[in-house]
């Protein structure tokens, strides 16, 4: 539901191509605003963003516990695992 269009249908309406304009501008508005959101929120959680890429560089996966701790801001604890030779490694 859009304060300006209102309930949007999947049928053509008498007003046409009036609609179609008042329609695409209102969900250009929409995207727009959404996009200035997602950035400023990129923006000011860039640290937190940067600590998990870097978990995730060093550990491969971060569970949600983790991640939830990250946020947090405790640092994940846990022992690498040596890397294991080819040999080693399962078959499929």
């Amino acid at each position: 539901m859009n304060s300006v269009i209102g309930m949007v249908q999947p049928r053509s309406t008498s007003n046409g191509e009036d609609f179609k304009n008042v329609a695409d501008e209102e969900v250009k508005k929409m995207l727009d605003e959404s996009y200035a959101r997602v950035l400023q929120l990129l923006k000011s959680n860039r640290p937190l963003l940067e600590q998990v890429a870097r978990n995730l560089i060093e550990y491969e996966t971060v569970t949600g516990e983790e991640l939830r701790g990250l946020v947090k801001g405790q640092k994940i604890e846990r022992a690498l695992l040596p890397p294991q030779p080819p040999s080693a490694q399962p078959t499929k």
